[in-house]
C-alpha cells in the first residue's frame, strides 16, 4: 500500500510542478504561492475531523512545524519556477529527497543498506546530469 501511495504522490507532485510553472508565469510567484496555498488548505478540511481525534499535541507542534516548512520551501519554489526552467528547477529540487534521508538517518535512526546509499549516490548523479 505504501508504495501504490508514494505512486500516487509521484503523479500528484508531477502535476502540481506542472500547474505551478503555469501558475508563476500568469500570476507571478508570489499570488500563486499564495492562491495554491489557499487552495491545499481549502482541500484539507476534508481531514479535519479524522485528524484531531487522533493527535497529541507534539503531533499537532511537529505538524505547524512542517506546515511551515512546507509553506516557505513551496515560496522558494514558486520563485525558482519563475526565474528558471521547469526541466532544471524541478531536478535540482529534487535534491530534497536525499536530505530528508539524511535527516531520517541521523536524527531517526533509520539505518541504510549499502544498496540504498548507492541509490542516494545515483539520484545524487542524476539531479546532477538532468539539470545540465
Amino acid at each position: 500500500m505504501w508504495l501504490a501511495c508514494s505512486l500516487g504522490a509521484v503523479v500528484f507532485w508531477a502535476s502540481w510542478s506542472y500547474c505551478l510553472k503555469i501558475a508563476v508565469s500568469k500570476a507571478g510567484w508570489a499570488s500563486a504561492t499564495a492562491v495554491s496555498v489557499w487552495a491545499e488548505a481549502a482541500a484539507l478540511l476534508v481531514f479535519l475531523p479524522i485528524v484531531f481525534k487522533s493527535m497529541d499535541k507534539s503531533g499537532l507542534a511537529w505538524s505547524v512545524a512542517a506546515g511551515l516548512c512546507g509553506v516557505i520551501g513551496l515560496g522558494l519554489f514558486n520563485k525558482a519556477l519563475s526565474l528558471g526552467q521547469l526541466a532544471l528547477v524541478v531536478p535540482v529540487t529534487s535534491f530534497y529527497t536525499i536530505l530528508a534521508v539524511v535527516l531520517g538517518t541521523v536524527f531517526l535512526g533509520e539505518a541504510l543498506n549499502l544498496r540504498q546509499i548507492t541509490g542516494c549516490i545515483l539520484a545524487l548523479a542524476a539531479v546532477f546530469l538532468v539539470s545540465k
